[in-house]
């Protein structure tokens, strides 16, 4: 039986998702700047990641998770080798080897808890819709093997398709979740365009 999706969860990802659209658009001019939120400093420069390496760094992340501390734009900033603070920018943006940009970013979407990180990848390959970057299998095998529950085959109001991926509560009484957009293009296997990293406490829940 499919699980709801936490409430908390789902408004972080509509508050991403408003963001990230303006990027998508955005990216088919060549020529334009990467797009930035009003009022946020540019994004740091990344260095160039094969399809391999960007998915090497978020599953690295992924078995890293033991607090929400991990989540933070410092912790965030040491997996990809950027420095990430609330000083210096909580956002940074490299090309994909194979073409198209990957953005990784760690904000603090609730006003009212400023200590709470989420977590968001984007991919935006270049080319088709077929030019896969993470296959959406790769982190469900994964997951599996770290003892996350998964919640597939979610179809939220706008029509798009999307993945959860829960980590049992651990001591810290934080449940890690994973919510993966998933893409499905014409005989190719189920895709991630964009994951969304959160823990959650028992008021999220």
């Amino acid at each position: 039986m499919t699980q709801p999706i936490p409430e908390g969860g789902e408004r972080a990802a509509d508050e991403v998702a408003a963001m990230l659209d303006r990027i998508a658009r955005e990216s088919t001019n060549t020529s334009a700047a990467p797009p930035q939120p009003a009022n946020e400093r540019p994004a740091a420069q990344g260095k160039a990641l094969a399809a391999n390496e960007l998915i090497a760094i978020t599953l690295q992340l992924i078995d890293s998770l033991r607090s929400s501390r991990d989540l933070s734009p410092e912790r965030v900033g040491d997996a990809v080798g950027v420095e990430l603070s609330e000083r210096n920018g909580n956002t940074v943006a490299g090309p994909l080897t194979e073409g198209g940009t990957y953005f990784i970013s760690s904000k603090a979407l609730y006003r009212e808890r400023p200590d709470k990180w989420t977590t968001s990848i984007l991919l935006l390959p270049g080319g088709t819709d077929s030019n896969c970057t993470f296959p959406l299998e790769t982190l469900r095998r994964h997951t599996a093997t770290k003892g996350f529950r998964a919640t597939e085959n979610i179809r939220r109001r706008d029509g798009s398709e999307r993945a959860l991926y829960r980590l049992p509560t651990t001591a810290e009484d934080i449940e890690f979740v994973i919510e993966a957009d998933v893409a499905r293009a014409t005989g190719s296997p189920p895709c991630i365009r964009e994951l969304i990293i959160e823990a959650n406490t028992e008021e999220d829940r």
